[in-house]
């Protein structure tokens, strides 16, 4: 969980800090909101499972 949450911060910073910058290929805004989904999925899949699989109080 604390990986897909790390892979979403700095996603997260990556976008907040760099200038959008124009390019042809459309620069590396797309990666880095890759990087925000997909560290949020992991994050999120990883909870549901702790929270699925501890006992019951």
């Amino acid at each position: 969980m604390l990986a897909g949450l790390g892979l979403a911060a700095a996603g997260l910073v990556r976008l907040a800090t760099q200038p959008l910058r124009p390019s042809i290929g459309g620069g590396p805004v797309g990666w880095y909101l890759a990087g925000i989904i997909v560290g949020l999925i992991v994050a999120a899949t990883r909870f549901r499972r702790t929270v699925t699989e501890s006992p019951e109080a």
